[in-house]
C-alpha cells in the first residue's frame, strides 16, 4: 500500500497534522486531470504544455492576429507596396510567434478566504470540468519547486512569463501584429506584451482562480516540464472511501506513486438524513485492516 509506505515514514500519531499542513501553504498549485492523463503524468513525471488553440475559453482559443498598418479599409488598398510588404511580414512574424506559444494552467487557493472549504480541491466545477466528472485526479504541486524546474529548463524555451489571470472586461481577443513583431527579440517587452494579451479572461471563469505559465517553444516539438519532486499529494474523489481500497485504478496510482507522497480521498458527506447539509472531508485511505485517517478538516482532538 502506497499510503502505508508513506505513513511508515511519519509519526503515525501526528500523521493527520503533518498531511493537513500541506494545505496551510500559500504556494499550492492545483491541477485537475482525467485518470488517464494522471497515469501519464505520474509515469513520466512531466507536464505537457498545451497549445493556445486548445483553450476551453473560446475568446482565448480564437485570438487572432490583426494588422494596424495604414491600410485604407474604405478603398481597400495600402498606400504603397512597401507598406503592404511590411504589414504582411509583421503579420507572418506575429502568427509564427503565437503558434509557438504554449501554456500550463493551475488553480490557487483564494488569498482572501482562509477557510478549509475554500481550498481549491473543494471546487466542484473544477472536478466536473477537468476531471471527467470527478473520476480523475487533483494534483497538488509546490509552486516554488515548479518555478525552479522552469528555470532549469530555460534551454528548451525562449522565454516564459507567469502570473495570476485577471478576470475583467479587458479580455483581449486580438493580437496586434505591428506591435508584437516590434518586440520579438526583446524578451522583457515580449513577455510584458504577452502578459497584457494572454493573462485576461472573462469574469465567467473567475471560479478557477487561475495561475498560468506561458512559454514560447524553440521548435515545433511539444514542450514538457519536469515535475519530479514537485508533487505534494494527489487527491481522488469517491462517494465511499472504503471502496477505493480494492479499486483497480487506485492500485495503479499506488504503484506509480510508490509511497513518495500521499494519495488522499476527497469526499462530500451529508450531515443529516435529509441531505440538506454537507461537509467536505479529506481522508488518507489505508488497507482493509486499518481505519482511514481524517486529514481535513483537521482537529487536534
Amino acid at each position: 500500500m502506497s499510503n502505508i509506505s508513506y505513513l511508515n515514514r511519519l509519526d503515525k500519531e501526528h500523521a493527520a497534522k503533518h498531511i493537513a499542513g500541506i494545505f496551510d501553504s500559500k504556494d499550492n498549485l492545483y491541477k485537475f486531470s482525467s485518470y488517464e492523463t494522471a497515469v501519464i503524468v505520474l509515469g513520466s513525471m512531466s507536464l505537457k504544455y498545451g497549445p493556445l488553440t486548445q483553450m476551453n475559453d473560446i475568446t482565448e482559443r480564437d485570438k487572432y492576429v490583426i494588422n494596424s498598418s495604414p491600410y485604407n479599409y474604405t478603398r481597400s488598398f495600402f498606400p504603397d507596396e512597401e507598406a503592404e510588404r511590411k504589414a504582411n511580414d509583421a503579420t507572418k512574424t506575429a502568427k509564427n510567434f503565437v503558434s509557438h506559444l504554449c501554456q500550463l494552467c493551475f488553480s490557487v487557493d483564494p488569498s482572501y478566504k482562509k477557510s478549509f472549504n475554500y481550498r481549491m480541491y473543494n471546487c466542484l466545477p473544477l472536478w466536473g470540468n477537468y476531471s471527467k466528472n470527478g473520476e480523475g485526479v487533483c494534483f497538488v504541486f509546490d509552486k516554488n519547486k515548479i518555478k525552479e524546474k522552469i528555470e532549469e529548463q530555460k534551454a528548451k524555451q525562449i522565454f516564459h512569463v507567469d502570473g495570476m489571470i485577471k478576470y475583467d472586461t479587458t479580455n483581449l481577443i486580438k493580437v496586434n501584429s505591428d506591435e508584437l513583431s516590434s518586440f520579438i527579440g526583446n524578451e522583457e517587452k515580449c513577455a510584458e506584451y504577452c502578459r497584457r494579451v494572454f493573462f485576461h479572461k472573462s469574469e465567467d471563469w473567475s471560479y478557477e482562480n487561475e495561475y498560468r505559465i506561458l512559454a514560447e517553444r524553440k521548435t515545433d516539438k511539444d514542450l514538457f516540464l519536469n515535475i519530479d519532486g514537485c508533487i505534494k499529494c494527489i487527491i481522488i474523489y469517491r462517494n465511499n472511501h472504503n471502496s477505493v481500497i480494492g479499486d483497480g485504478k487506485y492500485k495503479v496510482l499506488e504503484k506509480l506513486v510508490n509511497g513518495s507522497f500521499p494519495i488522499l480521498l476527497y469526499k462530500v458527506e451529508y450531515t443529516d438524513q435529509s441531505c440538506s447539509e454537507q461537509e467536505n472531508k479529506l481522508y488518507l485511505p489505508l488497507d482493509d485492516n486499518q481505519s482511514s485517517i481524517l486529514v481535513m478538516p483537521y482537529s487536534e482532538d
